[in-house]
């Protein structure tokens, strides 16, 4: 009588085996890209809602209290803008102002972000109240464009805001940020 071995050739498991690593390392890098883009959309996010936040507080004229403490009678504005050269960090400022003193920034808060995100260094975007109206400044171009890069993905996404405050978002594939048409 010939007895039969039940079980698994070695070579059986070893292919099993290969598959199962196969699939795992497939799925990890997956789910680190998902993962880093999620953080990336996060950081987008963070930064437009900010700039919203500057823009609602500038047309509803908060913050006089603040200017009040710091001896000045009228708020001008709000900036969002980028901390000096550092491209991972950026802050809200308010902006005073009253005919006997000169132009006051005071900052309200500082972001720091994702060591992996990149805010490339534009003019500080600035809400400013004049007779009820929002206008971004400088006022040297039409839109002021804050490009925001990942570069763990080299993908990029391109913030606008216009000169009537009116913030957009899109990405773009060639690590630049294109003028936005109106």
């Amino acid at each position: 009588m010939v007895i039969k071995n039940k079980g698994f050739t070695l070579v059986e498991l070893v292919i099993v085996i290969a598959i199962i690593v196969i699939l795992t390392g497939t799925g990890i890098a997956s789910y680190n890209t998902q993962q880093n883009q999620q953080r990336s959309d996060s950081e987008v996010k963070k930064y437009r809602d900010v700039l919203e936040l500057a823009r609602r507080k500038a047309i509803g004229g908060e913050g006089v209290d603040h200017c009040q403490s710091m001896g000045v009678n009228e708020i001008a504005g709000y900036r969002v803008g980028l901390l000096s050269t550092d491209t991972h960090s950026y802050i809200m400022e308010i902006h005073c102002k009253d005919s006997t003193s000169p132009d006051r920034y005071s900052t309200l808060q500082t972001f720091t972000v994702d060591p992996n995100i990149e805010i490339t260094s534009v003019p500080p975007v600035e809400f400013k109240t004049v007779s009820g109206e929002i206008v971004v400044t400088p006022a040297v171009t039409p839109d002021i464009v804050v490009p925001i890069l990942n570069t763990s993905s080299n993908k990029i996404t391109c913030i606008s805001v216009n000169l009537v405050g009116v913030i957009d978002e899109y990405s773009s594939t060639n690590l630049a940020c294109p003028t936005p048409t109106p």
